[in-house]
């Protein structure tokens, strides 16, 4: 098997963990699995002088793993499908409200909801296609 290596991140998410109750996160996309960073409020204020991406860059996947109480890892053989919407739930083409990824797995589904200052629908959805080909929706 290959090394595992970052493929890309996207930042500034928000993670459903209940009704009307989300957490702050990023997703670090790897060649092997999805990566769910936790972001508690002291880690965004020190994320301010640098960017989500040098961050992660810089640091051994176990090592994001263990950073944050609850992070957790969807290895890529759990993933049924990758679904990146566009705003209400519509077209990637068609805006109107905030994007979101819809990761479904073996165990469950996860809803993510971007941030101001994640990066389009459009690349989460080539960076996903890129590391993850056909579930990606």
């Amino acid at each position: 098997m290959d090394a595992e290596t970052i493929v890309g991140i996207i930042p500034d998410l928000k993670h459903k963990k209940g009704f009307l109750k989300y957490e702050a996160c990023n997703v670090i996309v790897t060649n092997n699995r999805l990566i769910v960073a936790r972001m508690t409020k002291q880690m965004q204020k020190a994320l301010a002088d640098t960017s989500p991406e040098k961050k992660y860059r810089g640091m051994a996947i176990e090592d994001i793993l263990s950073e944050t109480e609850g992070n957790f890892a969807v290895n890529a053989s759990e993933i049924k499908r990758l679904r990146v919407e566009r705003g209400a739930g519509g077209d990637i083409e068609v805006s109107g409200g905030p994007d979101r990824l819809i990761v479904k797995t073996t165990s469950g589904k996860h809803l993510f909801t971007f941030g101001t200052k994640s990066i389009s629908a459009k690349e989460a959805k080539a960076l996903l296609k890129e590391a993850f080909g056909e579930v990606v929706k």
